[in-house]
């Protein structure tokens, strides 16, 4: 993996600035983040911290599941098992948020959303007390900063993406929370299961006044629980969403955890390939359930008093993005078997993230292009000459905000190249439908078939319409890494892309190069 430059070399990092377009100045600049040859430059954005790529063992073995269940009844063995195998994982350079998402996080993403909060979290976390003990909906203000609980899987992955984010992966959590650990550093403050502390983290017993029930802290509020890297409260205060389904670990046998345990059955936790994984302790835990390695599952949809989560993103700005806007496109973004290459070399993009995504008119952006890793095996001049009847897919193209030229919404689209040429068939556009469009629909508003005297580029929605095109520049040449730039100008903005798409001729590439125009303030100038 390429270097992160904005770690690795921090005198090279680009510290880009501009105002917001949302209407309301923010009291800091967004952070921006360009990748472009192949490498990322700028700055980390606020409240995250960067985990540098290694392999680590995850989970733990039969015999450490042994000793946990003989000494800590109160969990069922069946959910302890799901703890080992222990395997060797590999990853990437990660950033991850330092705390989890606070309420007034989410309370600002469902108003950018017009969303109502759900029954469940009114009832299980965003309520106030009048005297008498009667609940009243409605986030009291002293609770705004605390750690956000009560919310789906679904609802944690969309928030995420609206703060220019995603859920980490179970593996990427559990890495970011023991990288520096030995094997059996099960809690932050120390080894093996005999260092479980309950004034260390926020858990059923630290944080019990009298005859109150358990309740989350704000962020930080117990020093002795925190990472290697300054990530705080992974034992305790609330679980935490992954992106991951909850499937066995590999390697693992239920007949090889019963004869572990001693067990007469076959210990089978439910895993589920729908259900996600949820990881991390809580205030509402005990030894077994707020130790670094305990996970469970649990559906998508399901909410819990004790369940919220963290942000992470790829070190490759724009890769995040890209990988969101190949899953929304579905089966519009390839019929012929083309992957999106999503390898830093192939990436051009700009990522930019609000100081602190509570304040007002804050939100994320982004503008990236990948290119596809081709299913065919021909060379340019083939390529080009089928294009004409058939347009090559050649990436995916994603952008936060609607573009002047071609006049575009902000959104997910397939990108196909068509050579100049006279083509069999008409083109077939979002005009041509079996039904006239009614009169104001999307498909009367299509644009145009493209010319056939250029080289053009196709821009296609999830609905396999085509959305726009726009002339593009071809050319032979040495493969490249793709690239991106911003520029002013009298009248917006205006960003280049370069990309080269792999041929069947290993010494050559399809230099694609095409333009795009924005509002003055859509995005962040490269220069």
């Amino acid at each position: 993996m390429a270097p992160f430059a904005a770690t690795c070399a921090p005198w090279i990092v680009a510290l880009l600035a501009f105002p917001s377009g949302s209407g309301t100045r923010q009291e800091q600049p967004p952070t921006v983040r360009v990748h472009r040859d192949g490498v990322t430059r700028g700055a980390i954005p606020a409240g995250m911290v960067v985990v540098p790529e290694g392999k680590f063992r995850m989970g733990t073995t039969w015999k450490s599941v042994a000793e946990l269940a003989a000494n800590d009844p109160g969990v069922s063995v069946d959910r302890l098992v799901a703890m080992a195998p222990d395997h060797e994982v590999a990853l990437a350079t990660l950033l991850i948020d330092r705390e989890e998402v606070q309420n007034v996080h989410f309370r600002r993403y469902l108003e950018a959303r017009a969303l109502a909060p759900s029954r469940e979290l009114l009832d299980l976390a965003w309520f106030r007390r009048e005297r008498g003990g009667r609940k009243i909906d409605g986030l009291d203000a002293a609770a705004e900063r605390l750690p956000l609980r009560g919310v789906s899987g679904d609802e944690a992955a969309d928030c995420a993406r609206w703060l220019g984010k995603r859920l980490p992966t179970e593996e990427e959590w559990e890495y970011a929370a023991r990288r520096g650990r030995p094997a059996d550093g099960f809690y932050p403050w120390g080894t093996g299961w005999s260092a479980w502390a309950s004034d260390r983290c926020a858990n059923a017993q630290s944080t019990m006044v009298g005859r109150s029930s358990p309740s989350a802290r704000p962020g930080g509020s117990f020093p002795s629980d925190r990472s290697f890297d300054e990530l705080l409260d992974l034992c305790g205060n609330v679980a935490e969403w992954t992106s991951s389904p909850f499937a066995a670990y590999e390697g693992y046998d239920a007949e090889v955890a019963a004869k572990a345990l001693g067990e007469k059955r076959r210990l089978e936790p439910r895993f589920d390939d729908i259900a996600r994984t949820i990881r991390g302790g809580s205030a509402w835990g005990n030894r077994g359930t707020n130790s670094l390695l305990f996970r469970f599952g649990a559906e998508r949809t399901a909410r819990f008093e004790a369940v919220g989560f963290r942000c992470a993103m790829s070190a490759v700005a724009g890769r995040d993005a890209l990988a969101a806007a190949r899953a929304s496109l579905g089966k519009a973004f390839s019929a012929q078997g083309d992957a999106l290459d999503l390898a830093e070399a192939s990436i051009a993009a700009e990522t930019l993230h609000p100081a602190d995504p509570a304040l007002p008119g804050a939100r994320a952006r982004h503008l990236a292009f990948a290119r596809v890793v081709a299913a065919g095996k021909a060379g340019t001049l083939k390529m080009r000459r089928d294009s004409i009847d058939a347009p090559r897919l050649v990436g995916l193209l994603t952008l936060s905000e609607p573009a002047r030229a071609p006049a575009l919404a902000a959104g997910d689209y397939a990108v196909r190249f068509k050579a100049r040429g006279q083509p069999t068939e008409p083109h077939v556009g979002a005009r041509d439908r079996r039904e006239p469009p009614k009169r104001g629909s999307a498909a009367d508003l299509a644009p145009p078939p493209p010319p056939n005297d250029r080289d053009v580029l196709l821009l296609v929605d999830a609905q396999g319409r085509t959305a726009a095109w726009l002339p593009v520049t071809s050319s032979d040449s040495p493969a490249l890494p793709s690239r991106l730039d911003v520029k002013a100008t009298a009248d917006g903005q205006l960003a280049t892309f370069a990309a080269s798409l792999p041929t069947g001729n290993r010494m050559s590439a399809l230099r694609l190069g095409f333009e795009l125009r924005f509002d003055p303030d859509a995005y962040a100038p490269t220069e």
